[in-house]
């Protein structure tokens, strides 16, 4: 049963006996998610840009969460993806702290430490830094274009 709760990627798991309070950060998880990522989620498919042109050999398929440096698939973890997914689907807007842990995370209380250390992890993956950070603000991706 519980392997296969975790392979629908559920929003949250309640334990029964749950808390009000535990059931009020479920439904307001739920809820941004569903916001932040199946609104673009539609948005991008409806739409001819398929990548998002980090650098000039470093780019993000927005269709199928990939990233490519010099044309050659970089295998990324689950929350790098959903990284990367939540910062391309706002490329050039500054997404804040909470936003970027709400979806990778879908908790409702960010630790700011956990999720510095998942840039710093990207970064040096990639020998690049991607992210843009704005003090007590958030990240924005660097970007050159949408390709198609």
């Amino acid at each position: 049963m519980w392997p296969s709760a975790c392979v629908s990627t559920p929003y949250a798991y309640l334990i029964k006996p749950c808390k009000n309070e535990e059931l009020k950060v479920a439904i307001n998880t739920a809820l941004h998610k569903h916001q932040f990522f199946f609104k673009n989620k539609n948005l991008i498919n409806s739409q001819n840009n398929k990548y998002i042109q980090i650098e000039q050999n470093i780019k993000f398929d927005l269709i199928n969460t990939e990233l490519y440096v010099d044309e050659k698939i970089v295998k990324l973890t689950k929350t790098e993806k959903k990284l990367f997914e939540i910062l391309t689907s706002q490329a050039g807007k500054i997404v804040s702290f909470d936003t970027i842990f709400n979806f990778i995370w879908r908790e409702d209380v960010y630790d700011l430490s956990k999720l510095r250390s998942l840039i710093y992890r990207v970064k040096t993956k990639l020998n690049f830094n991607p992210f843009e950070s704005f003090y007590e603000e958030g990240y924005r991706i660097k970007t050159l274009e949408k390709t198609n």
